[in-house]
């Protein structure tokens, strides 16, 4: 597991929020300043097809 994703997934666990891939990707960078979008977003890809983490949808609203 590389240091981007354990971070991704630490923010996501230390929160009882369903927070919004942009919303992760702003906390992640507080511990991560170089990591990128498109790493958090193909991350969370990777941990969902793990079965680490679920995606949440809604009509209307972004998924989380």
């Amino acid at each position: 597991m590389t240091k981007q994703r354990e971070t991704i997934l630490e923010v996501i666990r230390s929160d009882k929020c369903h927070h919004t891939a942009e919303e992760i990707y702003i906390l992640s960078k507080e511990c991560l300043p170089g990591i990128s979008r498109a790493t958090v977003y193909n991350n969370l890809k990777v941990l969902e097809g793990l079965k680490l983490i679920r995606r949440i949808t809604g009509d209307g609203l972004s998924d989380r």
